[in-house]
């Protein structure tokens, strides 16, 4: 295993998303800006191996000028200078490798292994046969029936046994096949059409009805019952987008956005002082990868914002795992590891606490967030330019009147 774990390092290393400290990895060849390397994004030819990001200081703050040098010689989109000199580093500690393939983001030699070794294409048959509601005798069974192992007289003919062969399940003298034996045969109809009674929203196949009952065979309504199968299955959770990443589906219920591409959320927050009034608010239209990148962005505007008017902060949010995160210094997910990591830096100084709050008694900032879809960019409020709405639920919160969840 170890020596298959080391001829695909190179794939391992991708999955590592890094947080910075001393600087001591490479520039082009770690993940620590992006979710993938930055030499996936230039010519490699052009790109030096030895590069450090700690080469890229000045003392404790970015060589600015050193990089938009490095990003026109490499060609490196402006938006990745951008967001490399929002990163936050600490030259005192070491990096940290963050492990993009498991729940608490630490390496496992499992999930390691799950990524290097060959697998087979999954598929939801296999899935229903050894399933955890049949047992393992007959999903032992089934998967020999499925994969043509079942002694029956023709598969022991063609295996050069010389037998006659004859079904002894039914009246007329027929060679015993496999799917005589458990699809089509006399008997076997009698057992199917016995079962089949307890489903009557099960539709008949068209191209049984179209040979038994002389029924016109119609292709679209074929696909139409296809189509409604494959709905059911997706709502079900039975599919999922992994079962078709290989094709380009046109069901709505199939069609989804690709994860790796930024995606809109709204963020909002509000400042108030100790008596309810309003101090500042905003709302944040984001560009994220994920729901908790936004609430880990949003956090992070809102504490710049309160560090204008106080350094003593009391945080509410209705992220109970950034919360949590921020209680305990974890780290957190490659993804936002960085964001995490400046909202720690700006609250250095700072005397804070941060509490959990649901979002029925935070129902301005969810204003907010909602507001900023339609707003775009970052728009700041005042007490005097904020919008009514956030006014008016202030100052039902200021009454104590209740927020209730249906």
């Amino acid at each position: 295993m170890w020596r298959r774990l080391f001829k695909v390092g190179s794939l391992c290393r991708e999955q590592v998303r890094w947080v910075l400290g001393n600087g001591e990895i490479s520039v082009w060849y770690d993940s620590w800006v992006l979710s993938t390397p930055l030499v996936e994004m230039c010519d490699p030819g052009v790109v030096s191996s030895t590069l450090k990001v700690k080469d890229l200081w000045l003392d404790d703050h970015w060589n600015e000028e050193g990089l938009w040098i490095l990003a026109e010689e490499a060609g490196l989109p402006d938006r990745v200078i951008d967001k490399i000199l929002q990163i936050t580093f600490d030259g005192r500690s070491r990096d940290v490798g963050r492990w993009k393939l498991t729940g608490n983001r630490d390496f496992s030699l499992a999930s390691a292994w799950n990524l290097v070794r060959d697998r087979g294409e999954r598929r939801l048959i296999h899935s229903l046969v050894w399933g955890i509601c049949i047992g393992p005798s007959i999903s032992l069974f089934l998967w020999r029936l499925l994969s043509n192992r079942i002694p029956v007289d023709m598969k022991m003919q063609w295996r050069g046994i010389t037998l006659s062969s004859k079904c002894r399940c039914c009246e007329k003298s027929l060679v015993e096949l496999r799917l005589h034996l458990f699809v089509n045969g006399e008997a076997t109809r009698r057992v199917w059409n016995h079962f089949a009674e307890w489903f009557p929203q099960v539709p008949p196949f068209e191209r049984n009805e179209n040979v038994h009952r002389d029924k016109a065979f119609d292709v679209a309504n074929v696909i139409k019952r296809v189509n409604v199968k494959l709905r059911h299955l997706v709502v079900a959770k039975l599919l999922g987008p992994e079962h078709w990443k290989y094709c380009s589906p046109k069901l709505d219920e199939m069609v989804s956005r690709d994860p790796k591409l930024p995606q809109r959320a709204g963020g909002g927050g509000v400042l108030r002082d100790s008596e309810g009034e309003i101090l500042a608010a905003f709302a944040a239209d984001l560009d994220v990868g994920s729901g908790l990148e936004a609430e880990a962005m949003a956090l992070m505007i809102g504490v710049r914002l309160a560090k204008q008017h106080s350094n003593r902060i009391w945080i509410e949010s209705d992220s109970e795992t950034v919360v949590r995160w921020l209680h305990t210094g974890h780290l957190g997910p490659a993804e936002i590891c960085n964001v995490l990591a400046r909202v720690r830096k700006e609250l250095e100084g700072c005397v804070w606490r941060i509490s959990h709050i649901f979002r029925e008694g935070n129902k301005v900032a969810d204003f907010l967030a909602g507001l900023s879809l339609q707003a775009g960019a970052i728009q700041y409020y005042t007490r005097g330019s904020s919008p009514a709405r956030v006014k008016a639920l202030c100052r039902l919160e200021q009454l104590g009147m209740p927020n209730f969840r249906f």
